[in-house]
Order: structure tokens, then C-alpha cells, then sequence
């Protein structure tokens, strides 16, 4: 028994050291500074990963303690690696700015169809000539 609490209190400060940390931070951009809404965050190495709220912000919770490369992307935007970030345990602060990425399309040429269409009716008509309706008065029910 007094072997246990030997071991017990030479093993009980390495568990007080190994707690995880978390990673908190807001994505903006870069030109702007206006927050990122749905900016993808993720710890590389590891199956941790968020996504920016309404203001940008973000959290990750529960990421062993050492250095990692941290990776946010977004639409529109390139991606930004920071690197050799330290997590220590409680909450290690992340601020990431992201520049805006240009993209060049094709030049799109509008090309009017050689083709026609006649124009259509969608009402019927009949003609009905004069003689038509003195042979026949009142025996067509569309006059």
C-alpha cells in the first residue's frame, strides 16, 4: 500500500501537466478586417477541425499539448497555414487574416442562334366569312 502512494504521488503531477488545451481565435480579412462567416479551421496531423461563427470567431476544444500547423481555408480566399503554433494547456489565442485570392475566368462571348421562332398563338382562331353567316344565322355557336 505505501508502494502505491509512493508511485501515486510521482505519477499525480505528470497528469496535472498532460491536460489538453483549446484554441480560440476570429478570421478576418486581411483587406477589410471584416469577419469570415464559415471559414473552415483545422489542426493538422489530428481529426480536429471548426468552422467560424456570425462574427468569425471560432473554437476548438481539447488539443493535446505540443506544436502544431494550423490550417484555415475559405472560398474566395488562399489558404493560410500558420505554422509552429504551441498549444498549452487552457486557451491559446489564434487570430487569422486571409487575403482575398483573384481568379481570372475565360472571356465569355454571348452569340446570337441563326435560328428563328416563328411566333406562336396560344388563342385559337376561326375566320368566319359574311356569306357564311347569312347562309347560316345562329348555326354557329361562336357568333
Amino acid at each position: 500500500m505505501k508502494l502505491f502512494w509512493i508511485l501515486w504521488l510521482f505519477c499525480f503531477p505528470g497528469v496535472l501537466l498532460a491536460q489538453n488545451g483549446s484554441l480560440q481565435g476570429k478570421i478576418m480579412d486581411a483587406t477589410t478586417n471584416e469577419p469570415l462567416i464559415g471559414a473552415t479551421v483545422a489542426v493538422e496531423g489530428t481529426s480536429l477541425g471548426t468552422v467560424s461563427d456570425e462574427d468569425g470567431k471560432y473554437l476548438l476544444k481539447d488539443i493535446p499539448q505540443r506544436t502544431y500547423t494550423v490550417k484555415a481555408t475559405y472560398v474566395g480566399y488562399k489558404t493560410n497555414l500558420q505554422f509552429e503554433v504551441r498549444i498549452e494547456s487552457g486557451v491559446n489565442q489564434l487570430d487569422i487574416l486571409m487575403e482575398p485570392q483573384g481568379t481570372e475566368q475565360e472571356a465569355v462571348e454571348i452569340v446570337a442562334s441563326p435560328f428563328t421562332k416563328t411566333e406562336e398563338n396560344l388563342v385559337s382562331i376561326k375566320t368566319v366569312g359574311i356569306e357564311q353567316i347569312r347562309s347560316n344565322p345562329g348555326g354557329n355557336n361562336d357568333i
